[in-house]
């Protein structure tokens, strides 16, 4: 693959710009500041965008059914957000009886169930967890021991859940049962040196191929399904943090990022490539809310 432009779509100067996912829908971007507790909506075309407070942290998002309604992984667990009124509703709790942790990031599978995990405040290690709402509203807990969860996305097939626990420093595979929701046979995909930077969020395009976020390590790497390194590219901001394929066509990767270092002018930025090769169809929380 050639070198990608990398080109800045939005400078948000996010504090903690994460959880890039397209809405097909409205033909939009939606991602989150953490810390701000923002949910933003960009346009592309236009440039706009539309920032609507939760009220606390919020570390992932992805579209419903409804028009102008998302649900959000917030501090306190899984929630409703009506972008046009503002309107915040708390559907499952999570963790209630662990108030130093918060949610982090998360998606949704081919059925439509939102996967979202925690992580300590304090970083804490094996205190977290992994959790899946249900389309009922319930909530089923996944993986425990977890320290800070992150990056999850499928294979083309179905088949294969990939996910990120950040320090445990890679990227691990799981036989996925799309029916159930059900996982086994956790195994590493990809081990990152620590020089390299800390695993983040990460995207899965047509090709199977995964595009995983090094935190601190300012770069995206592209990861054939076997673990292969086939690219990287560099970004102009230390702290890439997550990437979704977006567009029409689908064939944009979506960057966010986030503002940690001084000085650095694009730090926080919304950033976008066209790498060539275009990504599965997002898909939205389809239980009632």
């Amino acid at each position: 693959m050639t070198a990608l432009r990398v080109e800045v779509a939005l400078k948000a100067e996010a504090d903690l710009g994460e959880g890039p996912l397209w809405d097909p829908a409205s033909g939009s971007l939606l991602w989150v500041d953490i810390n701000a507790g923002l949910v933003h909506r960009f346009d592309p075309l236009t440039g706009a965008d539309h920032a609507t407070g939760v009220g606390q942290s919020v570390g992932a998002v992805a579209p419903t059914l409804r028009p102008d309604t998302v649900v959000v992984a917030v501090r306190d667990g899984y929630g409703s957000l009506d972008l046009a009124t503002a309107r915040f509703r708390l559907i499952a709790p999570v963790e209630a009886d662990v108030p130093e942790n918060r949610m982090n990031d998360g998606k949704c599978d081919s059925h439509g169930r939102f996967w979202a995990g925690t992580q300590s405040l304090d970083h804490a290690l094996s205190r977290a967890g992994l959790y899946r709402l249900e389309l009922d509203g319930s909530v089923t807990p996944v993986l425990t021991d977890v320290s800070i969860s992150n990056g999850i996305g499928w294979s083309p097939d179905d088949r294969t859940m990939y996910y990120v626990d950040t320090m445990t420093g890679g990227l691990d595979r799981l036989e996925f049962e799309p029916s159930t929701g059900s996982v086994r046979d956790r195994r590493r995909l990809v081990d990152i040196p620590p020089p390299e930077g800390l695993p983040d969020g990460l995207a899965v395009d047509v090709e199977g191929c995964i595009w995983l976020a090094l935190w601190g390590g300012g770069v995206i790497k592209r990861f054939d399904p076997t673990g292969r390194l086939l690219s990287s590219i560099p970004m102009p901001v230390r702290y890439p943090t997550s990437c979704a394929f977006g567009g029409q066509r689908l064939d944009t990767l979506f960057i966010t990022s986030a503002k940690r270092q001084m000085g650095e002018v694009l730090g926080g930025s919304l950033f976008a490539i066209t790498p060539g090769v275009t990504g599965l169809l997002p898909q939205a929380y389809r239980g009632s809310l």
